[in-house]
């Protein structure tokens, strides 16, 4: 490995920008080229990505999805985390971690309360301070009239959400991608504990309290991308 020269972080707003984490994307999942080009032509227009630069060449990432969430009535704003992703020959050098936290100053500096995600291995995210709060939603024939009536907390499935899963769903059928995930779970990050607690006029001493609290609450997430 060359020596670097120049390290940089960025935030990615424009869509032609992002597409240069492309190469990186497809490196690292097994997705198909199909659904990799609708992400990065659809998704990708409205999310933010964070990356490492050296000497140019994008080497580690993670993306925030954007998606309006409802906690008992309440809508936040919320980043679904995805694509977190570094080149092989720069992994276990932090690079990880610098773009999340980086992504945690991002939204704090945003107010964006909240942030979640579904890990591979729970461990490497427990480290950086996500905590389990429950299981990703595997049943996909559930109504979201009885979403909204079952559950303290779930997304809102807006024209786009409800245009993004038919897109999605067409996509794995025509190109199925990798393997599920066996039992998954969700882990989520409250960036600003304050601005959380203002979103839905409750208290909280600490991040602990509040993952707590939302650890009892019913919930819903099936987010895909």
């Amino acid at each position: 490995m060359k020596i670097p020269i120049k390290i940089m972080i960025e935030i990615l707003n424009d869509i032609t920008k992002k597409k240069k984490t492309k190469k990186l994307y497809t490196k690292c999942f097994d997705d198909s080229s199909l659904f990799v080009d609708f992400y990065y032509d659809d998704i990708c227009l409205n999310n933010i990505i964070i990356d490492v630069l050296i000497d140019g060449e994008v080497v580690s990432m993670c993306h925030l999805n954007p998606y309006k969430l409802n906690i008992e009535g309440k809508i936040i704003d919320a980043y679904y985390i995805v694509a977190v992703a570094t080149e092989k020959r720069y992994r276990k050098m932090g690079y990880m971690t610098l773009v999340l936290n980086k992504a945690f100053e991002y939204m704090k500096e945003k107010n964006v309360p909240f942030c979640f995600l579904m890990p591979v291995n729970p461990k490497i995210y427990e480290k950086i301070g996500f905590r389990e709060i429950g299981n990703f939603e595997l049943n996909k024939d559930i109504s979201y009239e009885y979403i909204k009536t079952h559950f303290d907390i779930y997304c809102i499935q807006d024209d786009r959400y409800r245009y993004i899963r038919r897109k999605e769903r067409l996509i794995d059928e025509i190109a199925p991608s990798g393997e599920p995930l066996q039992n998954p779970i969700i882990m989520a990050k409250i960036p600003d504990i304050e601005s959380f607690g203002k979103s839905i006029n409750r208290n909280f001493d600490t991040e602990s309290d509040a993952i707590e609290y939302l650890k009892k609450k019913t919930k819903f997430f099936q987010e895909d991308i």
